[in-house]
């Protein structure tokens, strides 16, 4: 009897709790989705996306990129000397002779060039053979081919055509054109056995 009983319960529970559902909770149900405020779709973004800068915002700033110069070092050629005279030409020769005393290459060859032309100085053969000398010491190719034609020629140095040749030879391997010119004619007219010994001597030189 008590299982009956309970039983007719329940029954009639479940009954209730259908009406309920049917009338009540679904009318609620739409009405809470008439309420609601419809749900924007999201764009998903790759993952490595950059943030986007919001409207109004200032610009980053670029650096500028500037490729690299190698900077240039400008060598002021030795001031001319021409039309020169009294104090500014005196001044002008004790400047090329500091210069080459210091250890310049090309200032001894223009000081020479003086001396043999008599530009600025008196003409003085032996004087210019000096400082001739001692640029192509210091393998400065024009003065090189000069001292070899002073050789050559017997100018401020006692004449020796081998010496000239070995000077022209050393000259020549800086590409000197006038020594390349003149070598052949020199060598030609020794012996071979001197020959070789002018290129020996020729290929043996270090400058100064």
């Amino acid at each position: 009897m008590i299982i009956r009983k309970t039983s007719q319960a329940l029954t009639g529970f479940v009954l209730a709790a259908s009406v309920f559902l049917a009338s009540g909770c679904g009318g609620d149900k739409e009405a809470s989705q008439e309420g609601a405020e419809p749900v924007q779709a999201v764009e998903a973004k790759p993952e490595n996306a950059l943030p986007e800068v919001p409207e109004g915002a200032a610009e980053a700033k670029t650096i500028p990129v500037i490729p690299f110069q190698t900077p240039t070092v400008e060598i002021p050629d030795l001031p001319p000397s021409g039309g020169m005279a009294g104090n500014a030409a005196s001044t002008f020769l004790e400047s090329l002779k500091m210069k080459a005393e210091d250890g310049s290459i090309d200032a001894p060859y223009f000081l020479a060039l003086k001396y043999m032309k008599g530009d600025g100085v008196q003409k003085d053969a032996e004087e210019a053979a000096k400082w001739m000398k001692m640029a192509a010491n210091r393998g400065y190719a024009d003065a090189q081919y000069e001292y070899g034609k002073m050789h050559e020629t017997g100018t401020g140095v006692a004449e020796n055509r081998n010496m000239a040749a070995m000077w022209y030879l050393i000259a020549g391997e800086k590409n000197q054109e006038q020594a390349l010119q003149r070598v052949g004619a020199l060598l030609n007219d020794l012996p071979e056995s001197e020959r070789e010994e002018i290129e020996r001597l020729a290929s043996t030189f270090v400058p100064e």
